[in-house]
């Protein structure tokens, strides 16, 4: 037999010796620095603290990454044992972790501002004292706010929102203006300032700007939109307002803008406006009449969620309609959420230059 099947197939047969501890013991038993789901009351204070602090070592600014672990852990605590009363401890800390949890979904959504209450621009280092009773609340009301939000814009997208009125317009408006504090919204601004001012940017043509949220950052901005929630916003339809050379600015009676200068903004802003339009026809419509408005050399930044060559229907490598808007690509940016920022020069050799 030793013959037959050798000393090694031998060797693999023979019961092995049994483990000297469990496998994946650290699930029970974890390292120094670790939190745990259930533990008893005594030690749930510690392990929140410490389930709290990793949440806060992933966020980039100040803030909630500054604030001190203890108040929002005793507050959530409270709560969750005065609504769980009959519930042994281990249950208990398990419902805290588990809002934790939640938390950190709601933070790598980007619902910090949000969630501390900020309001328009502010910025998260100048919260002087975090409420934590009021975070626990919006932590509660946030996501299905988000999501009826998000609900109302695409709904409003897709049936185009220049028919929209009443309260599915005040509805619209509202969810509109409620992306100014996310995330993914504040990189994208921060990003289109900066490339402008890097730029020396003077004239700036905001399309689809809603808020006008670039407004006494430059010489001049001329923001437009369907839907306007802001005064100085002006109502436009960038698919019908006439384009005209030789204007010293736009032409506007009572709020609509109805003409445009050809070859005159330093930059144009595109935030999210391709993706409400229905056909690549529309989009790269728009695309051609808003690089129309760029002077030689000026910049065209595009802000939107999705990859820009698919809603132009054009190629991955972005030829095409973007050549045929007399465009350049000199950067992109990715940013939070999978918004890309791409900044694009108006070049002097346009297509339709070059076959006249």
């Amino acid at each position: 037999l030793l013959q037959l099947l050798g000393r090694p197939v031998l060797a693999a047969l023979a019961p092995s010796e049994p483990r000297s501890a469990p496998f994946h013991r650290w699930r029970h038993d974890p390292p120094a620095g670790q939190w745990r789901n259930k533990v008893p009351k005594d030690e749930r204070l510690e392990s929140l603290e410490i389930h709290f602090g990793s949440l806060q070592r992933k966020l980039a600014k100040a803030g909630m990454r500054s604030m001190d672990p203890r108040p929002l852990c005793e507050e959530l605590e409270r709560r969750v044992e005065l609504a769980n009363p009959a519930e042994a401890e281990e249950r208990v800390s398990f419902l805290c972790h588990q809002r934790l949890r939640k938390l950190g979904n709601a933070l790598r959504c980007g619902w910090e501002h949000e969630l501390l209450g900020l309001k328009g621009d502010a910025r998260e280092a100048e919260v002087p004292v975090v409420d934590v009773a009021a975070l626990l609340d919006r932590l509660e009301v946030l996501g299905p706010k988000k999501q009826a939000a998000y609900r109302r814009i695409k709904q409003g997208d897709r049936r185009g929102p220049d028919t929209l009125s009443g309260t599915a317009l005040e509805e619209y408006q509202e969810a509109i203006s409620a992306q100014r504090v996310t995330v993914w919204h504040r990189f994208a601004l921060d990003t289109v300032i900066e490339t402008f001012q890097a730029a020396r940017v003077e004239r700036v043509l905001d399309i689809g700007s809603s808020f006008n949220p670039l407004k006494s950052l430059f010489p001049t901005v001329v923001a437009l939109d369907l839907v306007p929630t802001e005064p100085s916003v002006l109502y436009c339809d960038m698919l019908k307002v006439d384009l005209a050379d030789g204007l010293a600015g736009p032409v506007v009676e009572d709020g609509n803008c109805l003409a445009l200068p050809e070859s005159f903004y330093d930059g144009v802003l595109l935030s999210l406006i391709l993706r409400s339009l229905q056909t690549p026809e529309d989009r790269c419509d728009l695309l051609q009449r808003a690089a129309r408005t760029v002077s030689r050399d000026g910049l065209l930044v595009v802000v939107e969620r999705s990859p820009l060559w698919r809603l132009l229907g054009g190629r991955p490598d972005g030829s095409g309609p973007i050549e045929a808007a007399g465009l350049a690509l000199r950067a992109a940016h990715r940013g939070p959420r999978g918004v890309v920022i791409s900044v694009f020069e108006r070049v002097k050799a346009l297509r339709s230059e070059r076959a006249m």
